[in-house]
Order: C-alpha cells, then sequence, then structure tokens
C-alpha cells in the first residue's frame, strides 16, 4: 500500500496535474491498484462520493455530530443497535453500530446543473465510553468551579 501523496510527490508528471485528474492517472499507471479516498465533509463531499461510486472506489468521510441532519443525529443517538468491542482484559473499548441504505446525494454535473444521484452507503458510528466519562467529569469540575466563583461573590455583597 502507497500513500497517493507520496505517490504524487514521487512522479513528477502527476505532482504537476491538475488534481481532478490525478486519481484517473493513478489508475492508469497501477491499473490493478484499489484507491480508497478521504474527503472531508466539505461544500462539495456529495460530489467527490459521486465520483467514487463511479469510478467503482471505496472512500471514507468522517462526519462531525454537529454537521450531522436530524435523522443522521437521531440514529446515532440511540443507543439500540451499538455492538461492545472488548480489549484483552475484558472490558469495553468502544462501540460501533452500522446500517447500509440509500442515501440521497446532491451532486453537480459536468455541466454545472445540479441533481439528486441516489447512493447505497454503510454508515459507522464509533462510540468511547472513556471518553464520555471524562468529558462528564470535565463538566462537572466546571459546575463545580462556577459554584465556588458564585459562592465568592455572593459573599462580596454580604460586606
Amino acid at each position: 500500500m502507497i500513500p497517493l501523496n507520496m505517490l504524487i510527490k514521487d512522479n513528477e508528471d502527476l505532482y504537476n496535474d491538475n488534481p481532478k485528474n490525478v486519481y484517473d492517472n493513478v489508475q492508469k499507471l497501477y491499473p490493478s491498484s484499489k484507491i480508497i479516498r478521504l474527503s472531508e465533509r466539505t461544500v462539495n463531499y456529495e460530489n467527490n462520493i459521486y465520483n467514487c461510486l463511479t469510478h467503482k472506489e471505496a472512500y471514507i468521510v468522517p462526519l462531525s455530530l454537529s454537521l450531522l441532519n436530524e435523522t443522521e443525529k437521531n440514529w446515532v443517538f440511540n443507543p439500540e443497535n451499538y455492538e461492545n468491542m472488548y480489549d484483552s482484559k475484558g472490558e469495553i473499548k468502544y462501540k460501533l453500530k452500522s446500517e447500509k441504505k440509500e442515501y440521497l446525494l446532491k451532486i453537480e454535473k459536468n455541466d454545472g446543473t445540479k441533481a439528486l444521484a441516489k447512493a447505497k452507503q454503510k454508515r459507522v458510528a464509533s462510540f468511547d465510553p472513556l471518553l464520555e466519562k471524562k468529558k462528564k467529569e470535565e463538566i462537572l469540575n466546571l459546575v463545580e468551579e462556577a459554584k465556588f466563583f458564585f459562592s465568592l461573590k455572593a459573599k462580596k455583597h454580604d460586606y
């Protein structure tokens, strides 16, 4: 497995090429290779997914909870169907949930027109109980700090 950015830097023709053509040129150079694209959820991430699907390539799009729509948030926060993953000591390391279904993608065609395309996707959500515990402790510490400063302010009013 060769990271694509290393492959591009080592090959001057690819490095100077238009970024949209890089993937096509890599496929020409290495026809039996499998490319997994990593895309951020940006303005055109749905076009990136659609391009991956048309080229029969795999892709990964990490999504922040703040960017999910209401339906996706409900699915993520629903505690059902999470599968526990254990470490060698038998303690829960993290929880996973996944589903496969068709989603609508808003894409922009080559001629600039916008369209809807259906794409079958597998979505995976992970949950880290240790991180949850840490965040709850941070919140409790902030509450205690606020109570302390509030009590100091109240004492000043008594004088």
